[in-house]
């Protein structure tokens, strides 16, 4: 009754028109929408379910004490939150200065150094790769300029080896996280402590990654920073050196993963309509940087026919849509009732697995193709 209460007294004296029962359904339709949304990106397995029952709306929320009409909800988990916070500041000093924080700024450490050395490998990798007008790639992992003063000097802090990383600047680092966490959370107060810890120890944002152009005929002055490759420059770039810039990263990175696994594993990467868009003359280089990075392909596309001489092997298969085949098929395996239009077509592949230079040089007529690039 208290809901009808407040709603008689907030409509009182008012005058209920087309138009403001317009802008009412409109607004209770985006609170349903908002908080169907706050739920699901909670990850709490919360499940929103809502009804119309002639001009009343019926929502309710199941968590893991079962279906609770939202107001109830509601005032469950805020005092849930208030009980949560007086554990935390209760227990705060005990669990993350001496144990949590402690441990987590240790593991951002070891993986911050282990991300820079696998950057340092790409960068080098890229570098010994010049593209066919002898200009190379660097990439580099800078910190962000969107960095508050705290955060910038946990980065400066994260930069230091394992070996220069003691007590006292581990207890410096732990403090400036502490800091964040207790500034997060006092200004979203609505936020879980849990969403608020794993926000800030987010280590990936406190750094981008830049890729750099080494020219020939730089100065030496010059190559020791190279040329920030922006959106500008990309766009005045010849149309080999813009596919080359921004697949050799990828490679790259693919190349430098790879070689941290056992030599046995398989080194392959899946492309599905491989290089569309860029031009067939500029296909062939960067082919050949896959090869270089001692890299596997399996590509799917409609006009692929990768028959240049850096390509070491490769194996042709071409998909053909035969609806007599499928025909056969369907009653060969009972199919008597009516079938999906959309599944009538079954695949006829024929398969290659010739090198690259006993291949045509043009492509039959076929469908979808699926090309396999093997190291030799």
């Amino acid at each position: 009754m208290s809901l009808v209460d407040a709603l008689d007294e907030a409509t009182q004296g008012r005058r209920i028109t087309e138009s403001l029962l317009k802008t009412a359904t409109t607004k209770i339709s985006t609170a349903i929408t908002t908080l169907e949304s706050s739920l699901l990106g909670s990850d709490q397995g919360y499940l929103f379910e809502w009804e119309q029952a002639g001009d009343i709306i019926l929502a309710r929320v199941t968590d893991s004490e079962g279906p609770t009409p939202v107001a109830d909800f509601g005032r469950r988990l805020a005092e849930q939150l208030a009980d949560q916070r007086v554990l935390l500041e209760e227990r705060e000093r005990t669990v993350l200065e001496d144990g949590l924080l402690t441990g987590l700024a240790q593991q951002i450490h070891d993986r911050t150094v282990a991300a820079r050395d696998l950057v340092r490998n790409m960068d080098a990798d890229t570098r010994a790769r010049p593209m066919s007008s002898g200009t190379t790639v660097g990439i580099h992992w800078v910190v962000s300029d969107s960095l508050t003063d705290s955060q910038k000097a946990v980065s400066e802090l994260l930069k230091k080896d394992a070996s220069e990383l003691d007590p006292a600047r581990l207890t410096e680092l732990r403090s400036h996280l502490r800091s964040q966490i207790r500034t997060k959370a006092a200004a979203d107060k609505k936020q879980s402590y849990q969403h608020v810890i794993a926000e800030v120890l987010d280590y990936r944002s406190w750094r981008r990654f830049e890729l750099r152009l080494f020219r020939p005929g730089m100065s030496e002055e010059e190559r020791k920073k190279g040329e920030v490759l922006t959106k500008a420059k990309h766009s005045v770039m010849s149309g080999g050196e813009k596919s080359a810039s921004i697949h050799l990263p990828l490679f790259a990175a693919a190349h430098a993963q790879y070689s941290s696994a056992y030599p046995t594993c398989p080194r392959l990467i899946a492309l599905d309509e491989a290089f569309a868009g860029i031009d067939e003359k500029y296909r062939p280089d960067l082919l050949a940087l896959t090869a270089k990075f001692d890299l596997d392909l399996f590509m799917t596309g409609y006009d692929l026919w990768i028959t240049y001489p850096d390509v070491p092997q490769i194996s042709h298969y071409d998909m053909k849509h035969d609806e007599v085949l499928a025909h056969r098929l369907r009653h060969a395996a009972g199919l008597g009732r009516r079938t999906d239009p959309r599944r009538r077509r079954i695949p006829r592949i024929r398969r290659s697995g010739r090198r690259a230079a006993q291949l045509p040089a043009k492509p039959p007529r076929s469908g979808t193709r699926g090309i396999a690039h093997r190291r030799a």
